[in-house]
């Protein structure tokens, strides 16, 4: 929020060095609480701004790949970010599987692990793409894990 006026600025996120964003912390609860207000213009900012579409990287992935915490894009509700991607089907699935966990757990030795169900869905609806699956071979990095996609069908 900028002081005086009650409305989320939409320059900030596009244009302040990710680790001064104030809003950063907040962000959590505005996606789950408020995301017919909050993901409009964060996910106009990703369209629109390839160039610049590393920082809500940074902001949406949170610490998930290096301390093991939730990303942040998990707390859009499900409805919100397939309805996104689904709107904008050039840009959105590519950025949102490299977003996503791939698995449900990052512990190796978690025997329940399994794909995770955001992931899931995704590559079921957009697997098909050259550029998702890109993504998503970038996004698994070192983890331990092959993906065949069948059909629609993603399997572990």
């Amino acid at each position: 929020m900028r002081a005086g006026t009650g409305a989320f600025h939409r320059q900030s996120l596009c244009t302040t060095p990710v680790k001064w964003i104030p809003q950063k912390p907040l962000l959590p609860r505005l996606l789950h609480d408020f995301p017919e207000v909050t993901w409009p213009i964060i996910g106009e900012a990703i369209v629109r701004d390839r160039k610049e579409v590393w920082r809500m990287e940074i902001v949406l992935a949170g610490d998930f790949g290096f301390q093991g915490k939730r990303p942040v894009i998990l707390d859009l509700p499900e409805d919100s970010l397939f309805a996104w991607l689904h709107a904008h089907p050039d840009v959105a699935p590519a950025f949102a599987v490299g977003m996503l966990p791939v698995l449900t757990s990052r512990d190796p030795n978690d025997d329940s692990r399994t794909i995770h169900p955001c992931m899931r869905r995704l590559l079921n609806e957009f697997g098909q793409r050259d550029d998702v699956l890109k993504a998503l071979t970038h996004n698994m990095g070192d983890v331990p894990l092959s993906v065949e996609i069948r059909g629609t069908d993603a399997a572990v």
